[in-house]
């Protein structure tokens, strides 16, 4: 464990001694100090030079421990950490801005926040606290562990911004996790808590309840929030005081539930929004989170027309959408520029793709057994596919040409599209796999294929030397013929710029 030593002496000797100790022992301390909230603090920065080996770094006050793994870093980097001013109902000495500003880790790193519990409001309790990360005036909920043993808050952490620990509620907050099995359970709970420090299950797994309005004075669910198995329930009012929760909101197998205006007032998601199984959903009513850090799933929710939900939303870690063949409207997505997955699977009433007119980049773009898919029209701003294009089992889809702005494809992966012809649509892609994925190439089971020559703007990855950095696999195209494949093969270079073989139908054409 290293701890950093704060400066005491002039600011050229500091600066000085500074440079020193990142040369010979790689940790630094200044006393610079820099805005958050309400301005300067006149705290002092930590600075640490951190290499690619596991390493754990605790700030001069005790207050910040970050765990790094091995690896998390592609090349040495200097990381800082500066006291900030607290928000509105954050605790004191617990809000820092850490830096490089925005870096990206490699593998999640493990931020530790140490609180001192003399230092709560008034009102509030330890079981109400979780971490924030601070957005200008504003904050978003993290996913995170309290320990009010050890005084301490611990989350994950992808990149660097400014966090600290707030009071989610005021109030009598339960300590730890529970279960509501009965209205008894949902009487008792409301009558007394404000919410919980970890999970909250409301359930109808053993006998079936029908009145969630003792509960409305709940604020705040520091773990998952999850509500399922009550048939009895169209609607989930008497929840519209949760405002935020702290891990996954899971909302599962409500046969009867048709909307999820009694969730308006949740403002903040700190992980995964899971809609499984419930087949009459219809109606948001007002449901929107404003922050959701994790995917969007919505699996078996069989009436759901639109994604309205997610109106205004520029961002998404993922969003997966399974077996909703009622979803015929994606105009919810409409300031949708930046996404980590999009899926479509079993939506048939899917004809295109309109409504996606703002996305620019998706890690992965997969669309598979959508029945009634014609084209892939509605992807006119999209450039960037990081991971991978996946196109499966969509048995009327002809027109790929909604793809023709793309210039990167990280895995091609086109199977078992009846109704397919050609890859136009593909003629702009120059870059496969050079931003990621670059482990699978296949174009197989397409019936009635016949052009892949589209497909020919493929360049050299000048980090690699190949077009395409694995094998070329050309299974069963019934109709594509091998003058058609060895045009393309001429048009990208030849067979020497694959690093692997060259499959069509079973056989081997080319390969090392």
């Amino acid at each position: 464990m290293r701890k950093s030593d704060p400066c005491v002496a002039s600011l050229i000797l500091a600066l000085t001694l500074a440079l020193v100790f990142v040369l010979i022992i790689g940790c630094s301390k200044d006393s610079s100090t820099g805005p958050g909230g309400g301005g300067n603090t006149g705290g002092v920065v930590d600075s640490f030079q951190v290499g690619l080996n596991a390493d754990t770094l605790v700030t001069s006050d005790g207050n910040i421990t970050l765990i790094l793994p091995a690896g998390s870093l592609s090349s040495p980097q200097t990381i800082t950490i500066m006291a900030i001013n607290e928000p509105q109902s954050f605790v004191d000495s617990t809000c820092y801005q850490f830096g490089p500003d925005s870096f990206n880790f490699i593998y999640d790193i493990k931020l530790i926040i140490h609180y001192d519990e003399s230092k709560l409001p008034p009102g509030s309790s330890e079981a109400g606290l979780g971490i924030c990360r601070i957005v200008g005036s504003e904050w978003e909920v993290m996913s995170a562990t309290l320990d009010p043993y050890a005084n301490t808050l611990e989350a994950t952490l992808s990149s660097f911004s400014s966090y600290g620990a707030r009071v989610m509620a005021t109030g009598q907050v339960y300590q730890g996790g529970k279960n509501l099995y009965s209205q008894a359970d949902v009487n008792a709970f409301g009558a007394q808590y404000v919410g919980t420090s970890s999970y909250l299950k409301i359930s109808g797994m053993y006998e079936q309840f029908w009145d969630l309005t003792p509960l409305s004075n709940i604020t705040w669910v520091g773990g998952d929030l999850s509500i399922g198995l009550l048939d009895s329930l169209t609607s989930l009012n008497g929840l519209q005081g949760i405002t935020v929760v702290g891990h996954d909101l899971n909302i599962g197998g409500m046969d009867n539930l048709i909307s999820l205006g009694g969730l308006g007032g949740i403002a903040s998601v700190g992980r995964y929004l899971d809609l499984d199984n419930n087949p009459k959903l219809t109606e948001w009513g007002g449901f929107g989170p404003g922050y959701i850090g994790g995917s969007v799933i919505i699996e078996e929710c069989e009436s759901v027309k639109n994604l309205d939900f997610l109106t205004g939303r520029g961002q998404l870690y993922g969003l997966a959408v399974f077996d909703c063949p009622g979803l015929s409207s994606l105009a919810g997505l409409g300031q949708l520029t930046l996404a980590g997955a999009i899926q479509f699977e079993n939506c048939d009433s899917l004809s295109d793709l309109t409504g996606l007119g703002s996305l620019y980049e998706t890690g992965t773009l997969s669309l598979k057994r959508n029945d009634r898919l014609l084209s892939l029209d509605g992807l006119n701003n999209l450039r960037v596919i990081t991971w991978g294009l996946e196109l499966h089992m969509n048995p009327l889809l002809q027109d790929i040409t909604g793809l023709s702005h793309v210039y990167h494809v990280g895995n091609l992966d086109i199977e078992d599209n009846d109704d397919l012809t050609t890859l136009d649509g593909l003629n702009n892609v120059t870059q496969l796999g050079w931003l990621g994925g670059g482990w699978k190439f296949s174009i197989s089971y397409n019936a009635h294929l016949i052009d892949i020559t589209p497909l020919s703007g493929l360049q050299l990855n000048p980090a690699t030397n190949f077009a395409i950095p694995c094998d070329a696999i050309l299974y069963w195209n019934q109709y594509l013929e091998i003058d058609n494949v060895l045009d393309w093969l001429d048009a990208i270079g030849g067979p020497t710029v694959l690093d692997g073989y060259v499959i069509f139908w079973g056989d081997t054409l080319f390969g090392p």
